[in-house]
């Protein structure tokens, strides 16, 4: 299995638990629909450049 690519690699796919984490990798992320609950698109943007670190 490959590495997961926007996971903190303190995940590992190796482990069973860890599996349905790495498969939803490269899908699109789905927003809520009510802008309320969406995150912030600072936050993620922040969230994806450090866990590429």
């Amino acid at each position: 299995m490959a590495a997961c690519r926007h996971l903190s690699p303190a995940v590992d796919a190796l482990v069973p638990d860890n599996r349905w984490l790495c498969e939803l990798d490269g899908k699109p992320l789905v927003l809520p629909r009510e802008p309320r609950w969406q995150p912030d698109r600072n936050a993620r943007a922040w969230r994806l450049d450090h866990l590429q670190r």
